[in-house]
């Protein structure tokens, strides 16, 4: 019987806090000490929409995957913010908090936003495919330069907004 954990069907070893600690580099990167290892690692969400928080993939600098988080809540707090922050960087998406105009025109929707990261203006087209529903009440908005932007509350969108984006849904 094999002695480190791992994922069964995928024979992927586990990181978790019993077994890895991370850190900031000197140079300001996340890095990881487990086993023989010490070094940089990247994180990639195995299920960035729908589970953000678990499967998250730890590479080396190369992307030789080194084994995966099945969950970082099991992370004491101080390795979570770590792993957060870096997760956040990696994946930024800001949260639209109000439509100031939608117009479309020649196939292209132009949207004028207010988001967590300040006033936006960005251009989509075909939205059926750029339009992502990932919860009830939450969607996905991916732009013409893959830059992504998220509706946290479909409920709290200006009617004139959601009139628009409800035919698409």
């Amino acid at each position: 019987m094999d002695a480190k954990p791992s994922i069964e069907f995928a024979d992927i070893p586990v990181v978790d806090a019993a077994n890895a600690t991370f850190y900031r580099t000197e140079g300001g990167f996340l890095g990881m000490r487990r086993g023989d290892y010490d070094g940089r690692v990247v994180l990639l969400r195995a299920f960035p929409l729908t589970m953000a928080q678990q499967f998250i993939s730890v590479r080396d600098r190369e992307f030789e995957e080194l084994g995966i988080i099945l969950d970082i809540g099991q992370f004491l707090e101080s390795q979570r913010v770590l792993l957060e922050e870096e997760l956040d960087r990696r994946y930024f998406v800001p949260r639209i908090t109000g439509v100031k105009s939608v117009k479309e025109e020649f196939g292209y929707q132009y949207w004028d936003v207010e988001t967590t990261a300040g006033p936006r203006e960005f251009t989509m087209n075909d939205l059926s495919s750029n339009l992502i529903p990932l919860k009830e009440k939450q969607v996905l908005l991916l732009d013409i330069d893959g830059n992504r932007y998220l509706i946290p509350d479909l409920t709290r969108l200006e009617a004139k907004a959601l009139k628009f984006i409800d035919i698409w849904l």
